[in-house]
């Protein structure tokens, strides 16, 4: 997964569009997880 973000990183122009996305996948996992951990 790291070599992937590098690349992204260092080769794509949307690296913005990508870590938006990625968080908003995260925080969604996160949301959904939490009532489970209770």
């Amino acid at each position: 997964m790291a070599s992937i973000f590098a690349v992204i990183l260092l080769d794509e122009p949307f690296t913005i569009y990508y870590a938006a996305g990625l968080t908003l996948i995260l925080v969604a996992v996160g949301m959904m997880m939490k009532p489970k951990i209770k």
